[in-house]
């Protein structure tokens, strides 16, 4: 199975205020998973609260790989 990710910035529809500070876009990273001519699309929006960033989502998809297996069905394995 193959693993591919990109990041992406979101514009939100609209800004998202706080008392220290405003958003207006989401960095999230777009994940497929490709195996024979089939592929599955996801997203992952990591969360600084739990000390996550787009850098730490795309080190573990960098090492998921071999997580993965070959059969996307087997989900027990």
């Amino acid at each position: 199975m193959e693993v591919a990710y990109r990041t992406v910035s979101l514009p939100l529809a609209e800004a998202f205020v706080i008392s220290r500070s405003v958003t207006t876009e989401a960095e999230v990273i777009e994940v497929e998973l490709r195996l024979d001519g089939i592929s599955g699309l996801g997203e992952a929006a990591p969360q600084d609260r739990y000390g996550e960033s787009v850098a730490s989502a795309s080190a573990f998809l960098d090492e998921a790989g071999d997580l993965l297996g070959d059969d996307p069905f087997a989900l027990e394995t």
